[in-house]
This record gives C-alpha cells, structure tokens and sequence, in this order.
C-alpha cells in the first residue's frame, strides 16, 4: 500500500525532493511534514534568563507579554514563559524582603 503525499519542495528550486526509487523505478519523495510545535517565544526566553539573573521586574512584565502571546496567536501557553514569571514573582517577592530587612538593619529596628 503506498500512500500519495505532497512532497517536499527544494526550497532553492521549488521542485520535489527527491529521497530514491522504488523497486519499479518511480521516484519516492520525501513526506510533507505537518506544521508542528512551534519553538519558544523569544519573551518567554527572555522571561526566564531575567528571572534567574534578579530582574525580576522585567521577568514578570515579559512573561505576562509572552503568554498574552500565545494565547492571541492559539498556541498553547508556553512553559518557559511560565517559569519565567513564577520565578520572576518568587525573585520579587525576596528582593521585597531583602531590602525590608536592610533598611530595617540600617534604621537600627534591628
């Protein structure tokens, strides 16, 4: 059973790719491959390297921006935006609390 497929076209001269022949010598081409998962979006990467490098704000705001993202273009939310923006509100919430403690320190409340 043979299936027929749109082959692939040679993106430089737009003819079919071909991968060898068949026992009868007609031409096997290679498979059409269907749109697949699309890689990460450049914010959610950048979400997630400023989340590990203490900007936080800038973790929070391009994650939020990422996902928005996804959603408008139907793609399913991505993960590293995700991470990002956890990470990012985790990394707030402790400079939040680190600079407390040292204002608090250099007022002599502590």
């Amino acid at each position: 059973m043979t299936f027929r497929t749109r082959p692939v076209l040679n993106a430089k001269h737009s003819r079919p790719v071909v991968v060898g022949y068949t026992a009868n010598g007609e031409p096997v081409y290679a498979a059409a491959v269907a749109p697949g998962a699309q890689g990460s979006n450049g914010l959610a990467i950048g979400s997630f390297v400023c989340s590990l490098t203490a900007l936080s704000v800038v973790a929070v705001i391009l994650g939020h921006v990422s996902v928005s993202q996804s959603r408008r273009a139907g793609q399913a939310s991505s993960g590293l935006a995700i991470a990002g923006l956890i990470l990012g509100y985790l990394t707030l919430l402790l400079q939040i609390v680190v600079i407390g403690w040292y204002v608090a320190v250099l007022n002599g409340a502590i």
